[in-house]
């Protein structure tokens, strides 16, 4: 697969979290000569939409919108008179997840740039939900951008492997990165104690990305690790020898697959992450469709039939 990446979207609440987002955006289309799309989603009022003022009526939401397309007006002015970039820039208003899918497909854009928040607790949770939406939903790669990052680039990359299905699919999608940026990788194999037989196909994986890293003459380390708890290491990885991206694959990725195989690993890493993440989602192909199928059938073994007593 030849990745390009061309048109970058950068959805934004124009927050000091989705400037740091957007930054990163500028300076990656400047390395890759892509576009740069700007959208800002107002989401729909149900209740409140107008509101009586001193006899007046006044329509909040058209002042949102107003508002709205004001600041969009600014950031695209900013942009165009500090870069040679091509902006497009888009005021929206319906459901978040919903308005940047429908985006990316009319837009053939290659990758979504999104900031995240990082507030513990309760708003964690909830803007936690947000992005995992939308990694969820889109259609392309996202990369997720966490609070108080100052870089620009990726110099050093993390690539956890996994036993799981689309990892040569997730080194297409990196590999004009690495190049952009001229980046060394560390590929990191995890696995579980109780899955040792995954050992292996995990560093055949290992030794074959290797070897597409090197032939591209790229420097590249690996080490192979076994963990009760597969995040919390990535993320230790990842703080402990400062990278500056994660790599990794979004198996939440298919709108029917994530109800068998739960998202909690993808949420986990893009949630508590204080490195940006690139999300990928493989495609579906019938090794997805076979380990769906086996979580299926396995819950299926755990029906208990109903012992109603007879009242006949």
């Amino acid at each position: 697969m030849d990745f390009k990446i061309n048109n970058i979207l950068v959805p934004t609440d124009y927050s000091a979290s989705a400037n740091i987002a957007l930054n990163v955006a500028i300076e990656m289309a400047k390395r890759h000569s892509a576009t740069i799309h700007l959208l800002n989603i107002v989401e729909p009022m149900v209740f409140g939409k107008f509101v009586h003022v001193g006899g007046a009526v006044i329509n909040i939401q058209k002042e949102m919108l107003k508002l709205s397309v004001s600041n969009m007006i600014m950031h695209e002015t900013s942009i165009t008179n500090n870069t040679i970039l091509k902006v497009v820039s888009n005021v929206e208003v319906g459901l978040v997840d919903s308005i940047i899918e429908d985006y990316e497909k009319k837009n053939n854009i290659d990758i979504t740039i999104i900031g995240t928040h990082g507030i513990t607790g309760y708003d964690e949770a909830i803007l936690g939900s947000t992005a995992m939406t939308i990694i969820k939903k889109s259609s392309c790669p996202v990369l997720s951008i966490p609070p108080f990052f100052g870089k620009t680039s990726f110099k050093s990359i993390l690539f956890p492997v996994r036993f799981v299905e689309g990892i040569e699919e997730k080194y297409d999608y990196v590999k004009p990165i690495i190049k952009k940026n001229e980046a060394s990788i560390h590929l990191l194999g995890v696995f579980e104690p109780e899955n040792n037989e995954e050992i292996y196909p995990i560093t055949e994986e290992l030794q074959n990305i290797k070897r597409k890293i090197d032939s591209s003459g790229y420097v590249v380390s690996y080490q192979v690790l076994s963990s009760t708890d597969i995040e919390k290491t990535i993320l230790e990885t990842a703080n402990n020898k400062n990278f500056d991206l994660i790599i990794i694959n979004a198996t939440l990725d298919k709108k029917w697959y994530h109800l068998f195989s739960g998202n909690s690993f993808t949420h986990n890493i893009v949630t508590h992450s204080k490195t940006p993440v690139l999300s990928i989602k493989p495609g579906i192909t019938q090794e997805t469709i076979d380990n769906a199928l086996k979580v299926v059938y396995s819950r299926a073994q755990h029906y208990q039939p109903l012992n109603l007593p007879n009242t006949n």
